[in-house]
């Protein structure tokens, strides 16, 4: 069974509520918090990015390491809206 979080003006799945927890801690990239969540790797930045549309997340983009060719990376961290929205939901 799938349990969907309603807010005002959006439904949230688990693997999204699952994204917004692993920001409480402080900004992350993308793909660093992929591991902790159950969805595929190149699912990663496209819900991330529907988190910031909704207003959950912002981003920040930082210079990449040289690995990387300086590409650069996307920090996202919570809003207050989001950080709200745990704290409504998670105890």
């Amino acid at each position: 069974m799938v349990v969907m979080l309603t807010t005002v003006n959006h439904t949230l799945t688990p693997a999204e509520v699952s994204a917004l927890e692993l920001f409480r801690i402080g900004p992350k990239y993308g793909l660093e918090v992929a591991p902790d969540l159950d969805v595929a790797a190149h699912k990663v930045n496209p819900l991330l990015r529907r988190l910031e549309a909704m207003g959950f997340l912002t981003s920040t983009e930082r210079p990449g390491p040289e690995s990387r060719g300086g590409r650069p990376r996307y920090y996202y961290s919570l809003t207050p809206k989001g950080e709200a929205f745990l704290k409504g939901v998670t105890p």
